[in-house]
């Protein structure tokens, strides 16, 4: 909304590094939506709140398990049906 800060961000396809988590900091942010997990948490040596994202894995972690794209195409039908 045009004059409010900002509380919240999501970084595109989960990418984060120590800098940008110290940067949701100094930006005042009260929550981050980046980091694995299966509750709320603050990461350590930070105040903002992460909101874990992690019902499915993106495209680059499956790649990395070397699965195929038929497999990731399966493993993505397969959660959206659970």
């Amino acid at each position: 909304m045009p004059g409010h800060r900002p509380t919240g961000f999501a970084a595109p396809g989960r990418t984060w590094n120590a800098s940008s988590l110290t940067a949701f900091d100094d930006a005042g942010l009260v929550y981050s939506c980046d980091l694995e997990g299966t509750e709320p948490f603050r990461p350590e040596g930070h105040r903002h709140l992460q909101m874990p994202i992690t019902r499915f894995e993106t495209i680059a972690q499956m790649r990395a398990r070397g699965l195929s794209d038929t497999d990731i195409v399966d493993a993505y039908i397969s959660d959206i049906a659970a």
